[in-house]
């Protein structure tokens, strides 16, 4: 894949590399010293980084509504963290710590509605 052919939406770093979902609905990385982008899995948009994974927002074929997976950072099948019931464009940022990942939903109803931040301890992750 040439280095133009995946759109970045969401940078986030760690010590080596780049990562940064896509509107391509890719999750893709890239070390801070240049080289050829590593495609890790199919995710949506925002995604967050600890020590060992990338999370990112992703949809069940089943019903359309997000998740959140995991995939490491050296790339492989991705893992199911939690399903949100949400609808992707309804979600916003992920971010992740060394207890805890966090996601914001966007709200139904008219503008001005309060966004909701979720929070799930990573108590096995």
């Amino acid at each position: 894949m040439d280095q133009g052919a995946v759109e970045p939406s969401n940078i986030v770093l760690d010590a080596n590399r780049v990562y940064w979902g896509s509107g391509q609905g890719v999750i893709v990385s890239v070390l801070k010293t240049g080289g050829g982008q590593l495609i890790l899995a199919n995710g949506r948009a925002s995604v967050a980084v600890d020590d060992n994974y990338v999370y990112s927002f992703s949809l069940l074929r089943s019903s359309s509504k997000a998740v959140v997976n995991r995939v490491s950072k050296a790339g492989g099948a991705p893992e199911l963290v939690v399903a949100t019931g949400r609808y992707i464009s309804e979600l916003g940022s992920l971010a992740v710590d060394a207890r805890s990942l966090y996601w914001v939903e966007q709200p139904e109803g008219p503008p001005g509605s309060l966004s909701r931040v979720y929070k799930l301890v990573k108590l096995d992750l």
